[in-house]
């Protein structure tokens, strides 16, 4: 059994930049964060059936890892707030942080709508200003994941059988890849069959996008 806590910096991130610096996809990637890790490892070994001609053993692998931004010069959340690019690091958060829009469901004209900070709605045409305009629901990266396997030997045949877990963490469902953007815009044509299924009336609640593991 392991215990360990590290801290990293200078992280890499693609910071967004404006379009008239000529840098590809409007993206420089530079050091940007510092970072606290923790976990647990926990590895137990044991051979529970041994005899002349059969031997079965086993082997358990049990690991926890949690991490927490320290410190972050990305303070320009405008891209990822209003619906696309990934998520960067944020102050008191895991890296890979899973955030949501809070649903105010569809206006008279059938657009979507969400709720900011303070409660007030946030239409399709308007941008949101402040990460917390958005719920944080958890992090894409398994607190939990690890194997089991047994070996099974008799003379000269063995049998091996692995099998691997990961839990707590989240997953978006394939449909939110090409799912309607907040400015009411689709980003594929094959679409996922979920969205046959998509609100389509003033007031509808939204469908859930996310699994939680």
């Amino acid at each position: 059994m392991e215990y360990y806590k590290k801290n990293s910096d200078d992280l890499i991130q693609e910071f967004p930049v404006s379009e008239f610096y000529g840098v590809p996809n409007r993206a420089l990637t530079r050091n940007t964060s510092t970072l606290e890790g923790k976990g647990v490892d926990l590895s137990l070994n044991g051979i529970w059936i041994q005899s002349k001609n059969f031997t079965a053993s086993s082997n358990f692998i049990f690991t926890y890892n949690t991490n927490e931004v320290t410190d972050s010069r990305f303070e320009n959340y405008s891209t990822y707030l209003n619906g696309s690019g990934s998520t960067p690091p944020i102050v008191d958060y895991p890296l890979n942080s899973v955030f949501a829009f809070r649903s105010a469901g569809l206006d008279e004209n059938g657009a979507f709508q969400v709720y900011d900070r303070n409660g007030d709605i946030v239409g399709s045409n308007e941008l949101l200003t402040d990460i917390e305009d958005m719920k944080y629901m958890g992090t894409s990266t398994p607190r939990y994941y690890g194997s089991l396997n047994t070996t099974l030997q008799y003379k000269q045949f063995s049998l091996f059988v692995l099998a691997t877990y990961k839990m707590g963490y989240k997953l978006f469902k394939p449909t939110f890849d090409n799912y309607i953007s907040r400015f009411n815009e689709f980003t594929g044509y094959n679409l996922n069959t979920d969205i046959a299924d998509r609100w389509r009336e003033p007031e509808t609640k939204i469908l859930p996008v996310y699994r939680v593991f």
